[in-house]
This record gives structure tokens, sequence and C-alpha cells, in this order.
């Protein structure tokens, strides 16, 4: 009885784990220009993305595939969705869900583009994807206004580390 026991508590962990959603936080410019200009000494990619921009979905498992590549690298991937905050539910948790990002997620509640996207880069216009690579602390600042590659990041990266 004891073993039927613990292989049903052990079962029933596995299958609600599996149920789990993946943490997605909603946050705002504020808390977005504090990691980007975090002195930890960590490198940062932050990519901008959409659940309904082709390009953007083409490139994420390039970026899952360098984060585990610079795991111990002292660099963290942040992919910061830009479908609107009301759509976290129904699109941008089952996404990451469906895909399996590893990477942080987080939801940019801006609806006011223009206030937000030149503290950003004043060149980007805002389009997507984009991806700002940044160390405050070593002073290093980049940003790309395009799709990049896997093998687009590790050269990027590797001019970071």
């Amino acid at each position: 009885m004891k073993k039927f026991l613990f292989l049903f508590i052990l079962g029933f962990i596995c299958w609600n784990s599996t149920l789990a959603q993946p943490e997605v936080k909603v946050i705002k410019m504020e808390q977005l220009e504090a990691m980007i200009n975090h002195t930890s000494g960590k490198t940062y990619v932050i990519n901008f993305w959409a659940t309904w921009c082709a390009p953007c979905i083409k490139e994420l498992p390039d970026f899952e595939k360098a984060r585990d590549t610079f795991k111990s690298k002292n660099v963290e991937f942040i992919l910061v969705s830009l479908d609107f905050a009301n759509q976290l539910e129904s699109r941008v948790i089952p996404f990451v869900k469906r895909k399996n990002l590893k990477s942080r997620v987080v939801l940019l509640d801006e609806t006011d583009y223009d206030t937000w996207i030149g503290r950003i880069d004043p060149d980007w216009e805002g389009a997507i994807p984009a991806t700002l690579v940044v160390n405050s602390q070593s002073q290093q600042r980049k940003f790309f206004p395009k799709g990049l590659t896997y093998d687009d990041l590790v050269k990027i990266l590797q001019s970071f580390i």
C-alpha cells in the first residue's frame, strides 16, 4: 500500500508539473530599463518579439540554442514579448509552453510605443525582431534592428565576453 501511495503521489507531482504555466511577468519600461542598466557584470541579450511575428518566431530556436551555449558565461537571455497584456493568458503563455522556451520571458505592457522605443535605441523605428545586447558594467551596448541567427549571436557574444 505504501508503494502504491508513493507512486500515486510521485505520478501526481510529475503530472501537475507538466500542467504548470510558464512564468511570464508583465513589466513596464522602468523595470526593463533596470534590467538593461544593471551593473552586475552580466551580459544581457534582450530580444523584442511577438507571437504574431513570423521572423521573430523563426529566430527563437537560435536564441534558445545560444542561451544553452552561453549559460555558464554570465549571459542572460530575456525575451520581451510585445503582445498586448490582455493576451498574456490566451496567447503568450500558451506559446511559451508550446515552444518550450527556457529563456526568461517578459511581456512589456507599454502601448504608447513612441514613449519607450527611443529609450532602447534612438535610431530604432520599432520594427521587430530586434535585439539589444548590453553589459552596463563594461559599458558595452549594441543594438540590432533585424533578425539574428545562432552564428550572429555567437559572434556578438564573443565580443562581449
